[in-house]
C-alpha cells in the first residue's frame, strides 16, 4: 500500500514546481493552508457521498479555483486529461508564485480524490508541502481534526484571463468539428475541414496532426508544437487534438480555455454551450449536404 500511495503522489507531483510553493512567504502559506483544509474537507464529502457529488457540497461555493476544477470529477474525466488541463493552467502563472501555489495545491488535492486517497493522507501530505520551517516556527496545532474544527477562510482568489470574440469564434468552431467527427466520421470531418473551412492556420495543423500515427507519437509531435506559439496557436493546437481524439466537449472545452489561462464556466450552462455549438454544426452538416 505505501508503495502504491508513492507511485500516486509521484504521478500526481510530476510537472508541478513544488520549490514555488515551499518559498513562498509566511503570510502566503497561511492563506495556502486555507486551500488544504477546503481539499480535506471535500475529500471527506466524497468519501462519504462519492465525488460525483461534490458540487452538492456546503463548500462549493467557497472557491472559483474550486468550482473551476470539480466538474472534472463529477463528470469523471479521465486522470489523463485532468493532469492535461491542470499543468497547462499551471504553465499559465509565470508571474505570481501565489496563484501557482493556490492552483496547483487545490489541483494536486482533485488529482488525489480521484486516485481514491483517503482525506486523512490528503490533508497531511499536502500541509508538507508548506515545508518543514512553517510547520514548526508558525503552527502550534496541526492535526487531521484541525480541517474540520474552524470556518474556512479564503480571502484571495486567483485572476484568469479574458480573450477577445476570435478566440471564442475559433473555439466553438473546433467544438462543433468534434461533435461533426463523433456523428458523421472522419471522411466528413477532413472534408469540411480541407475543403470548406478558411480558417488557414486551422487547416494547416489540422492537416499535420491528423496525418500522424496516433498515441505517444502524435502526443510528442503536438507537444513539440506547443513550443513558441502564441496563445491563439496553443488554443488551436489543443482544441485540434481533442477533435481528432473525439473528446466530450467539456474535456475540449476545458482543454482550450486551459491552454490560453482562461476561466470555464462550462459546467454552470452545458446545455446552452451545447445548443450554441450544435448551431454551428447544422451549418458545418448543410455546407456538407449532410442536412
Amino acid at each position: 500500500m505505501r508503495n502504491e500511495l508513492e507511485t500516486i503522489r509521484q504521478e500526481i507531483v510530476s510537472g508541478i514546481e513544488l520549490d514555488r510553493i515551499l518559498k513562498l512567504p509566511v503570510a502566503e502559506k497561511f492563506r495556502i493552508l486555507e486551500y488544504v483544509k477546503l481539499i480535506a474537507q471535500e475529500a471527506a464529502y466524497a468519501e462519504e457521498f462519492t465525488a460525483f457529488r461534490l458540487k452538492e457540497s456546503p463548500n462549493y461555493e467557497k472557491d472559483q479555483t474550486y468550482r473551476l476544477l470539480v466538474p472534472l470529477l463529477v463528470h469523471d474525466v479521465s486522470f489523463d486529461d485532468m493532469k492535461r488541463i491542470i499543468l497547462n493552467y499551471l504553465y499559465k502563472f509565470e508571474q505570481s508564485d501565489a496563484y501557482y501555489s493556490k492552483f496547483a495545491i487545490l489541483a494536486m488535492g482533485i488529482l488525489f480524490i480521484k486516485r481514491g486517497v483517503d482525506s486523512y493522507t490528503i490533508f497531511h501530505t499536502l500541509l508538507c508541502m508548506l515545508g518543514v520551517n512553517f510547520l514548526t516556527e508558525n503552527l502550534r496545532l496541526v492535526g487531521y481534526r484541525q480541517a474540520f474544527e474552524k470556518e474556512i477562510e479564503i480571502d484571495s482568489i486567483i485572476r484568469y484571463k479574458e480573450y477577445e470574440s476570435t478566440y471564442r469564434k475559433t473555439k466553438y468552431d473546433l467544438l462543433a468539428m468534434g461533435l461533426l467527427h463523433i456523428e458523421e466520421g472522419k471522411e466528413a470531418l477532413d472534408e469540411y475541414i480541407l475543403h470548406h473551412y478558411k480558417r488557414e492556420k486551422v487547416v494547416l495543423l489540422y492537416s499535420i496532426l491528423s496525418e500522424l500515427p496516433p498515441g505517444g507519437f502524435r502526443l510528442a509531435i503536438f507537444n513539440s508544437l506547443l513550443y513558441g506559439g502564441d496563445d491563439f496557436d496553443k488554443m488551436v493546437l489543443a482544441g485540434l487534438y481533442t477533435v481528432i481524439r473525439k473528446s466530450t466537449l467539456l474535456v475540449s472545452h476545458y482543454m482550450m480555455n486551459s491552454m490560453i489561462g482562461k476561466y470555464s464556466h462550462f459546467d454552470l450552462r452545458p446545455e446552452k454551450v451545447e445548443a450554441e455549438v450544435r448551431e454551428i454544426l447544422a451549418s458545418m452538416k448543410a455546407e456538407l449536404g449532410l442536412e
